[in-house]
């Protein structure tokens, strides 16, 4: 029987603290982004255009992508 994958499910984030959800992704990519400074940059882009989608396993957000509008 084959193993079934996880549901993976995609939501716009749309609220400042789901934005800030995103600091332990970036962390990853970026370790030397401190917490503070990535909220102030998000504020910034926000007010500029700036979205983004997330992907959800289960409760646990597992990927991003950012989008300029």
């Amino acid at each position: 029987m084959p193993r079934q994958s996880p549901e993976i499910i995609i939501k716009e984030l749309t609220a400042k603290t789901q934005f800030y959800a995103l600091y332990p992704l970036i962390e990853q990519l970026n370790p030397d982004t401190k917490k503070a400074e990535f909220n102030q940059t998000v504020d910034e882009m926000r007010s500029q255009g700036y979205r983004c989608i997330a992907a959800f396993c289960g409760k646990q957000m597992v990927g991003a992508c950012g989008i300029w509008v």
